[in-house]
């Protein structure tokens, strides 16, 4: 559609309410909608507009929230993962490793985003907006309007809001469960409980915040979705065999229930006045049943310079200082100062980095990456130009004949450079090589066995996928229209951002990797208002000097991340 600005004046704005659902999929809110268990959904989608939604690769909380956030790729936003995946950065050197696998270094927060932030353009011109519980947010930032921060706010953390003083005037509140209430060894009955509760209280403070005034843009996320599925997936998705845990498929269900009886009450409230988007950062799907072991993979593609001798050797202590590091450093701390065992730890990374051509990385359950050692890292040796690109295509050859020995089923089934998935300043901080596993294969980083594909009992049911959700409700919206992935070309994130600036009369940055979902608008209102553009600001690719408070904080949150096992 060809775009033009209107005359000055002509400005159309209408209201948003968006309403996140974390983790949500179509897979199982179908068959709940079937089951009469989510009518406020279901009235909804039927009429407006509905589709699949696209997450980002990985399709993590992290990367997934800062698209919808800055209308951008990772290449340009910089987030890929909770924390920084370049094995080579100053904050992962400085972390124990294996040789053969990379580190995460730095957690990320909202000073980690080099980008405009949709709040920071509505704010800008004049729009009232509350945000609550959005990942991403914390450390609050100054906003027309108020702000709850999401996850990765630590635990305990009293600036929390925006402005400071809403966190004393708000009624009892919870961001989320803490990690011990979400693992398994708490009982069904307690953890179903407690999520019913937190989300309860989530509810209240959304509500009373709405009614305070008419808000431009109010943004709410429930994360409950999310932890529910992670641990009871296979109850919701229709296609797993859920007849052992029948005892408390009620109880997971009313859980949706409440979260409908939710968005019921902020759809009444919002009126006609407001437009609707109900969206998801990502998909769920079962959990695989076997796991690829890194170790063996690395073994395979011969990433060392070396396959014996005392490279090996070295290789070997460091795996197993790796595997015990606390272990002995407590036990010898007594005897030797600490300083002195880091040193000799640095040392043998040190001896062998320059044996390593490459590392292999976790990006997700499922998805991997690989690191190649170029000479612009500390102690890399592969020169760039064709010495790096003949490497890469060597191992991305082999990435691509990886099979199940017992089967002979390819593992991998999609593996692309990394510019062919991101663009942007900051696609040099994504692995030189990304692949995606088959859905019956999750990545195993911990295993030392010889074999390549090993079965651990998962607890998990559940993890993510890419296809999340949108519907979209309201007066501008075409009513009753559905897309699905093989009918037109898939949406991501990126376009809910464009369309939501669009809608509040916001003239869209040119740089927005987004577009707007035209398809989904009233085809009367596109011609009465055309898409308006301006010239997009041009951020330093430099993000804040002091991503945390301090150290104390940041590991905090990296022990918290360690417990919902986005570390290990």
């Amino acid at each position: 559609m060809e775009t033009r600005s209107l005359p000055d004046g002509e400005v159309m704005r209408r209201k948003l309410l968006i309403i996140g659902w974390d983790g949500a999929s179509f897979i199982a809110l179908d068959g709940l909608i079937e089951r009469g268990c989510l009518p406020t959904l279901a009235r909804l989608r039927a009429g407006g507009f509905s589709a699949p939604l696209n997450s980002t690769l990985p399709p993590v909380s992290a990367p997934a929230w800062t698209s919808f956030i800055t209308g951008k790729n990772p290449g340009k936003h910089g987030i890929f993962q909770f924390y920084e995946v370049n094995p080579w950065s100053p904050k992962a050197l400085g972390r124990g490793q294996r040789t053969h696998l990379a580190v995460p270094g730095v957690v990320v927060n909202s000073r980690s985003i080099g980008e405009a932030k949709f709040w920071e353009l509505m704010s800008a011109a004049g729009l009232r907006l509350a945000l609550i519980n959005l990942p991403m947010t914390y450390p609050p930032t100054p906003i027309n309007g108020l702000m709850i921060t999401g996850m990765l706010t630590p635990p305990g953390a009293r600036r929390f809001t925006y402005p400071p003083e809403l966190a004393d005037a708000l009624p009892p509140y919870e961001i989320d469960l803490n990690p011990r209430e979400k693992d398994f060894s708490s009982p069904d009955a307690e953890f179903l409980r407690r999520i019913r509760e937190v989300l309860a209280k989530r509810t209240r403070v959304a509500l009373e915040l709405f009614r305070r005034e008419r808000w431009d843009c109010f943004v709410v996320i429930f994360t409950e979705t999310d932890r529910l599925q992670h641990r009871y997936w296979h109850i919701v998705d229709p296609r797993c065999d859920a007849s052992e845990s029948a005892h408390i498929e009620a109880d997971v269900v009313d859980v949706y229930r409440q979260l409908d009886r939710a968005l019921a009450e902020l759809v009444r409230l919002a009126g006609d006045e407001y437009d609707i988007f109900v969206l998801s950062d990502h998909g769920f799907g079962p959990a695989a049943v076997k796991r690829l072991n890194f170790s063996a993979l690395a073994e395979r593609l011969q990433l060392f310079v070396s396959a014996g001798g005392w490279e090996r050797n070295v290789r070997r202590a460091l795996n197993r200082i790796s595997a015990s590091k606390r272990r002995i450093y407590k036990y010898l701390s007594p005897l030797v100062p600490e300083r002195f065992l880091q040193r000799a730890e640095a040392g043998l990374k040190d001896l062998v980095r320059r044996g390593v051509k490459a590392k292999l990385i976790k990006l997700h359950d499922y998805i991997g990456g690989v690191w190649i050692n170029t000479a612009d890292h500390p102690g890399g040796f592969i020169e760039p130009g064709p010495p790096y690109e003949a490497l890469r295509t060597q191992l991305m050859a082999q990435l691509d004949e990886v099979r199940d020995p017992a089967t002979g089923k390819p593992i991998i089934i999609d593996v692309r450079r990394r510019e062919d998935v991101y663009h942007g300043p900051y696609t040099t901080a994504a692995p030189d090589i990304i692949f995606v596993l088959d859905d019956e294969y999750g990545i195993e980083t911990e295993g030392r066995s010889p074999e390549l594909v090993l079965r651990i009992p998962q607890k998990n049911q559940g993890t993510h996928r890419r296809e999340g959700i949108l519907v979209m409700s309201g007066r501008t919206i075409q009513p009753n229209a559905q897309m699905t992935q093989a009918s037109s070309t898939a949406l991501g994130l990126e376009d809910v951002t464009a369309t939501m600036l669009y809608l509040a009369g916001i003239p869209l940055p040119d740089d927005l990797d987004g577009r707007v979902i035209e398809e989904a608008l009233d085809e009367d209102f596109l011609g009465r208002h055309p898409i308006r553009r301006r010239p997009g600001r041009r951020p330093s690719p430099d993000v804040a000097s002091a991503v945390w408070e301090s150290a104390e904080e940041e590991a905090e949150i990296r022990a918290r991340l360690r417990e919902l096992g986005y570390l290990e």
